[in-house]
């Protein structure tokens, strides 16, 4: 006979009896708002340079060899562009598989799930990104069953946690993302629970288990090496020494399992560095400490304002006071084997982000997306805190709880409506550029090859007419347009706008495309 999984069933009875009242009734609502926003609108914003390179890898193509076939100085369409983000007749997962050993930065696990998702569901930017939004779906229960053994069964602080991560700005933006990091959240997620499961209760089901997630984990993200930093040392603070070889064994198997990609970086190394070489460019300190505190203030709220704009100087401050008070508060109130992990997981990986870039100069820690189990980790203190406060101040911390969260609707309401957002990067503007050159009769775009220009182009035909013409030569090499066309320039190098020195870029599109009204060079 069939039986429930007792977590299943665990999960199930609180949420049974959330029902029996308003307030009941009111939180299952803002779940099924936070889910039902990370569907809303899926294709709407611009399909940007990095998802499209997810695109590219998962239909099994390169774009180092995809380059030197287009960008010879002969025209091509934005047709041609759109065969690269669909598998090629002939396609085998064989293909796809080189293409991710051949970008040895992102471990496969995501990319092979995305595989078998768009073949099953065909390539198209929905499909593409929905995967994303199963990932953060399923991690709904997961953050309800760590907050659970995290605060206790009948904490309030479950309901908070979950409120939280549903409607939290940032969380819904990245799980309309086609890229890894709703797999990343959910796994960091379900490893740190099953640690602190094995902690509580040291069977070997138990670490077999975080094992595995963690070896899952690591091939999702590199990064994740900044998680199992942050277990090493919590295992350290809360285990008994005589515990810390089991530890120590669990992270070597995970390690182990993680092995044969250690391999391919190494095999991949020059590979490696050179597209990672951006993360060491110079970026100014100032705006870095400004960064710092947008990224985890937008687990909360999210405007996508200017940097300069005055709230970066109001509210992420009080966000982050927000988060130490949290942390601070679970230190003092819960049991160490809680109180340690949601502060290591908080501040480990945030400090190495910051710390490197700090001593090298470089610019890692101006990537939202890399501060995720840090951001994860201080969503859950912030949800722990405000639970106990409920004890004592009950009705301001419900006040509090219930406009944060309706803050939270009403801003991802506006980021998955919105045609872009601060993440989209490069790609922002793609879909104004793109309705530029459409009223622009029989235009012709040039370019010159640069770093990003594969992404924008290919990102760009999704808007385009099939028939848009292209050319993109190597500098120093100028592309030399045939026929009699309107010539645009796109993503114009230095060299290319001196050539055609009569070249103006159009209005309310920024600098990325220009339009000539002389002839040739």
């Amino acid at each position: 006979m069939w039986r429930c999984s007792p977590t299943l069933v665990s999960l199930a009875i609180p949420l049974l009896n959330l029902l029996r009242s308003r307030a009941g009734w009111a939180i299952v609502l803002g779940v099924i708002l936070g889910a039902l926003l990370r569907w809303l609108q899926l294709s709407g914003k611009v399909f940007w340079h990095d998802e499209v390179y997810t695109a590219l890898r998962v239909v099994g193509y390169q774009g180092n060899l995809v380059e030197p076939s287009l960008f010879t100085g002969l025209p091509f369409t934005a047709a041609t562009l759109q065969q690269y983000q669909t598998f090629a007749p002939d396609s085998t997962f064989a293909d796809t598989w080189r293409s991710l050993v051949g970008n040895p930065e992102h471990p496969p696990l995501f990319y092979v799930l995305e595989w078998s998702w768009v073949k099953l569901f065909g390539p198209s930017v929905t499909a593409f990104r929905s995967l994303s939004m199963v990932l953060s779906w399923l991690t709904f229960p997961a953050i309800a069953r760590f907050a659970r053994d995290l605060f206790g069964p009948r904490q309030p602080a479950i309901v908070i946690a979950l409120l939280l991560f549903a409607t939290s700005p940032v969380q819904v933006l990245y799980a309309q993302e086609a890229r890894e990091y709703s797999l990343w959240t959910g796994l960091t997620v379900v490893s740190s629970w099953l640690l602190l499961r094995a902690v509580q209760q040291s069977t070997r089901r138990n670490w077999l288990l975080y094992v595995v997630a963690t070896a899952l984990l690591f091939y999702t993200s590199l990064l994740s090496a900044l998680v199992a930093l942050a277990h090493s040392l919590y295992a350290l603070v809360v285990l008994p020494r005589r515990r810390w070889w089991t530890f120590a064994t669990a992270m070597a198997a995970a390690g182990l399992l993680f092995a044969p990609w250690l391999l391919t970086l190494l095999i991949q190394a020059d590979r490696f560095q050179k597209v990672t070489a951006w993360t060491l460019d110079a970026f100014p300190r100032a705006l870095l400490v400004k960064l710092w505190g947008l990224h985890f203030s937008a687990l909360l709220i999210d405007p996508s304002l200017p940097l300069n704009h005055p709230y970066t100087y109001l509210v992420p401050p009080l966000v982050l006071v927000l988060i130490g008070v949290s942390l601070y508060g679970c230190w003092r109130q819960l049991p160490p084997t809680t109180a340690w992990l949601l502060i290591w997981l908080t501040v480990v990986p945030t400090a190495v982000l910051i710390g490197s870039d700090l001593v090298r100069g470089s610019r890692l820690s101006s990537e939202t997306r890399y501060f995720f189990p840090a951001m994860t980790a201080a969503q859950l203190a912030i949800a722990g805190w405000l639970g106990l406060q409920l004890q004592t101040r009950r009705r301001v911390t419900t006040f509090c709880v219930v406009g944060v969260v309706s803050w939270g609707l009403i801003n991802s309401y506006h980021v998955v409506t919105a045609d872009t957002w601060w993440n989209k990067r490069t790609g922002t503007f793609n879909q104004e550029i793109a309705a530029a050159i459409a009223t622009v009769d029989e235009p012709l775009v040039l370019s010159q090859k640069n770093s990003v220009l594969l992404g924008e182009l290919i990102s760009l035909s999704y808007y385009l007419s099939p028939e848009t013409p292209f050319q993109v030569t190597y500098a120093p090499d100028l592309p030399q347009p045939q026929g009699d066309r309107a010539v645009l320039l796109f993503y114009p190098s230095g060299e290319l706008i001196q050539a055609y020195d009569c070249a103006t870029s159009l209005p309310g599109v920024t600098a990325n495309l220009w339009r000539t009204d002389c002839a040739q060079p």
